[in-house]
Formats: C-alpha cells, sequence, structure tokens
C-alpha cells in the first residue's frame, strides 16, 4: 500500500549559527544525511528522473464504460491520477483540490514520479505565486499551489490555461473546486463516484454555474491538450478535480475523442 507523504516533511530550512565543535558538526551531518534520505525515499525529492511512475493501471473489462468502472472501483486510496498516451506523447492529468487544512497528507510516490518526469507542467493559471493570502487558519494553499512551487524548484516549463482566473473560483469556500463542493475526504481517497456524484449535483441544481464553471472551460482547455497529445515529451495538467470527473470532464472528453486514458491507482 503506497504510504501518503506530508509534503512539507524535511523541507525546513536548518540555520547553523557560532562556531560548533567537530562532533557536533558529524552529528549535524549525519542528521541531514538521514533527511535527504526520507526527502528522496518518501518525500519524492529525487534528482534522478524516472519516465515512468510507479503505479497500478485500472483494468477495464472489454465492453465495459472506462468512467462507470472508475467510479464504481470505490475509492484507492490516494488522490485520483489519470495518464493519456499517444504514440511518443504521454499527458498525466492531476485532479487537485485548491484549499487544504494545514498539514494535510495527500503526496504519493506515484503522484511525484509523475510529476517529475514531466517536461512540461499545467495549470488552470499561471499566477499561483500572486494568489491573495487565504484568511482562514483553518486552510492553506491547496495541492496546486505545492505542485507549482515544486514546478519552480526543479525549473520546469509552466503553463497556464487561463490568464488571470484565480483557481479559487467564484465561491472561494472551504475545500470547493470553483464552488463544486467536492468532499475533502472523497479527494484525498480518490473516491471517484462521490466526487462524480458531487459535480452532477450541480449539473442539475444550477446548470448555468455549472456550464460557467465547468462544461464550458473544459470546452476551452481541450484543444489545448489535445496539443500537448499530438506531440512527443511528457506533460503534466493539474486541474480541480471537478474538471476531471463526469460524463463531461476532461478525462471522459478525451477518451470521447479517441484517446487512451487510464488511470493509475496505488499499488
Amino acid at each position: 500500500m503506497t504510504k501518503l507523504i506530508n509534503f512539507r516533511e524535511c523541507q525546513a530550512p536548518v540555520e547553523k549559527t557560532g562556531q560548533l565543535s567537530w562532533a557536533l558538526d558529524v552529528s549535524l551531518l549525519s542528521a541531514a544525511a538521514a533527511c535527504v534520505v526520507v526527502t528522496t525515499v518518501a518525500g519524492g525529492l529525487w534528482l534522478n528522473r524516472s519516465r515512468e511512475a510507479p503505479g497500478v493501471v485500472l483494468n477495464v473489462t472489454a465492453g465495459q464504460d472506462p468512467d462507470v468502472a472508475e467510479a464504481r472501483a470505490g475509492p484507492m486510496g490516494a488522490p485520483l491520477l489519470w495518464v493519456a498516451k499517444k504514440g511518443d506523447a504521454t499527458v498525466y492529468l492531476f485532479g487537485s483540490v485548491h484549499l487544504l487544512p494545514p498539514g494535510t497528507v495527500w503526496a504519493d510516490q506515484r503522484l511525484f514520479v509523475a510529476f517529475d518526469s514531466a517536461d512540461q507542467v499545467w495549470f488552470e493559471t499561471r499566477n499561483l505565486d500572486r494568489l491573495p493570502p487565504v484568511n482562514d487558519s483553518r486552510l492553506t494553499a491547496g495541492a496546486d499551489v505545492s505542485l507549482f512551487r515544486r514546478a519552480r524548484l526543479l525549473d520546469k516549463s509552466v503553463g497556464g490555461f487561463e490568464a488571470d482566473r484565480s483557481p479559487r473560483g467564484k465561491a472561494g469556500t472551504g475545500f470547493s473546486d470553483d464552488g463544486v463542493n467536492v468532499s475533502l475526504e472523497a479527494w484525498r481517497r480518490g473516491d471517484q463516484k462521490a466526487m462524480t456524484q458531487h459535480v452532477m449535483a450541480l449539473a442539475k441544481s444550477d446548470p448555468d454555474i455549472y456550464r460557467w464553471l465547468l462544461s464550458d472551460r473544459h470546452k476551452a482547455w481541450l484543444p489545448r491538450i489535445e496539443g500537448m497529445m499530438n506531440e512527443p515529451g511528457t506533460s503534466f495538467v493539474t486541474l480541480g478535480a471537478s474538471h476531471m470527473v463526469g460524463p463531461e470532464g476532461i478525462v471522459a472528453q478525451l477518451r470521447q475523442r479517441g484517446y487512451d486514458v487510464t488511470r493509475m491507482d496505488v499499488r
């Protein structure tokens, strides 16, 4: 079973002041080496980048609708990640949330290796480093912001589907994705069925908001994603989880256009 990782583990800087003894220097070096090992293995901050992310592709019976099969598979233990392939092109699709309680554990090796293998990474917007602060002690920036910062750390090419729109959306409440109340626990456990139900409930209760927040934006984003599918290389796309699931979600729309998209579950 894949261990979820606190993204901030072993990332705090350590300051060394004054003249320390040789023995203390050795102790500090040993502690630093241990932190490097933990960070490399558990935290995903490795230098050797794999071209294949470790994971288990969800098996779908021939003739079965993959979207239905995924929804029926139940929670798989980690946030949802898909991979689409065509020729020499690989595109990873990660469903994120924009706000999280401090200290939420959500990352895993499967996700880190996929992200690190990418030549380019894409987010809903490129202004994730210029978002206003979260004025709520119960919340902090979400998974997308953490991955954006990692992209900067690794000096990756970063793109945004929208120039200046805040990914926190119109409502900006709780753990929502653009006003769609996706349960934090459903997202963290990879409960595709529960998240799909949330999205479809919005489509039924407020079709105008559903189109404005989700389906219309998907139509604008899909040509860019298709462009990635037609160029050699690896891309990693991070969008709010609500954009990935449901019949009009990015994953279903790519499948309808003939692309091979499979869900990568944890080992």
